[in-house]
């Protein structure tokens, strides 16, 4: 399953309702965003992101990166400040497009602020 997939299949199931867009890999807005936020010692410090989705209603951001040949999805909580605290911004892993189906899923149906 793409990611394209993904989208288009939830989009069609929740409609305009859907509190999550998906980005365009050439838009660099969020992964430039999150460059300047990832200090050295974090663990996405380094690896080359690519956004993916973005929560309409926070600054939840999907990314994508490789890890050892597959991919590694990144929900990560954009701050848009200067963090000193290497542990920012805070982020959760999942391991393939799957796990960000039921992601997505979850916050939708639980009405979460994404």
């Amino acid at each position: 399953m793409t990611a394209e997939i993904l989208y288009a299949d939830l989009y069609d199931k929740y409609g305009d309702d859907f509190n999550w867009i998906m980005l365009s890999f050439i838009d660099r807005t969020y992964t430039q965003e999150a460059e300047k936020e990832i200090k050295d010692g974090h663990f996405l410090y380094g690896k080359k992101l690519y956004s993916i989705f973005k929560c309409k209603n926070n600054n939840d951001v999907i990314f994508v990166t490789g890890n050892n040949g597959k991919d590694l999805y990144i929900i990560l909580h954009l701050t848009y400040k200067e963090n000193q605290d290497v542990s920012y911004p805070k982020y959760e892993l999942l391991d393939n497009i799957y796990e960000v189906k039921e992601y997505l899923i979850k916050q939708y149906e639980n009405k979460a602020n994404c």
